[in-house]
């Protein structure tokens, strides 16, 4: 692989230490807003962190080897990302957020005018059908789109439970820096 397409991080259970100290998004490389939980699959590491219990475990039951070794397939990490990264596919979250609210106020004004049914009629149903897709139809598109949507653009590696490499399909993203100051002189008043 291309030096550049790695990014070589240290892991403490969900945590990335960054070389240099400071944190950068791991998508642009701007200054973190805050953290995203990232799920990765690396099946190579699985094998070869199990592969001699798996040798016991095959004899006893093959299903114990298997789930030996389907425990340690998936991890997680917690990625930080600058502003417009951590928003980015949080917009139906705050719209299915924000529609059961509303209707909850709804029903509480309603209340409060007293105009809500006191028997149960057809009016009744309709309300109690209202609130019961608000809150299950939003739910279920936002957990089947969020599985739709990764998070950053790139593959990950373990080599360690401690070391874990990001892989990028371009180039990886390095810390942005505003660039050079330049120093007050002479040269900088003079004109050409």
């Amino acid at each position: 692989m291309e030096p550049e397409r790695e990014l070589k991080l240290r892991l403490s259970g969900r945590t990335l230490a960054f070389p240099g100290g400071a944190p950068w998004c791991l998508v642009c490389g701007r200054r973190p807003f805050g953290l995203r939980t990232a799920a990765f699959k690396d099946p190579d590491y699985a094998s070869r962190r199990t592969e001699g219990a798996n040798l016991v475990l095959q004899r006893i039951h093959p299903l114990l080897a298997w789930a030996n070794r389907a425990r340690l397939v998936t991890f997680k990490v917690e990625a930080p990302v600058c502003f417009r990264h951590y928003w980015r596919g949080r917009g139906a979250e705050v719209a299915g957020l924000g529609l059961f609210a509303l209707a909850l106020g709804g029903f509480l004004w309603l209340g409060l005018k007293g105009r809500l049914p006191d028997h149960p009629g057809e009016m009744g149903s309709l309300l109690k059908g209202f609130l019961v897709v608000i809150v299950t139809v939003p739910g279920f598109l936002l957990w089947r789109w969020r599985r739709k949507s990764p998070l950053l653009p790139c593959d990950a590696r373990r080599e360690t439970p401690e070391e874990l490499i990001l892989v990028y399909p371009g180039r990886a993203p390095r810390p942005r820096s505003p660039g050079p100051i330049p120093a007050p002189g002479p040269d900088r008043d003079r004109q050409v």
